[in-house]
């Protein structure tokens, strides 16, 4: 169900879907930012945020929310990154891998296992190679 909402970055109202923060103006202008972000380090291979800032005209801010939505990664040895649980530096995302490891097994330690069985039903040879349903009753 849409919401109106004010786009965080020009303030103009839009009817936002799902978790959307910008309008739809302000999401296709970043994206073509991305792209061309992406096509300067394709062809530099490797360069600093304030490079790429400059070169690109985008806010460091910017890189470092493509950075953490895993849109972009920093070269090996890079250290302006740093994991929000543990604070090693990381390439890209919010965690690094220790930390997602461990959230994952805390979190599969908090949640129900619903048992599976296998139902299986005697059928004539010509069947027997079908397909075979899980029962999760």
């Amino acid at each position: 169900m849409p919401n109106v909402q004010a786009c965080r970055k020009c303030k103009r109202l839009f009817n936002a879907f799902g978790e959307a923060l910008y309008c739809p103006q302000c999401m296709q202008e970043s994206e073509s930012k991305l792209v061309e972000v992406k096509d300067y380090l394709w062809d530099k291979k490797i360069a600093s945020m304030h490079e790429i800032s400059q070169a690109c005209d985008v806010s460091i801010d910017q890189l470092k929310e493509w950075l953490r939505e895993e849109r972009l990664s920093l070269a090996d040895g890079a250290t302006e990154l740093l994991c929000e649980k543990c604070g090693q530096p990381i390439l890209t995302g919010r965690y690094c891998a220790e930390c997602k490891d461990k959230m994952l097994t805390d979190l599969k330690s908090v949640t129900p296992k619903k048992e599976m069985k296998v139902v299986s039903v005697t059928k004539p040879a010509r069947d027997r190679e079908r397909m075979r349903f899980l029962d999760s009753h």
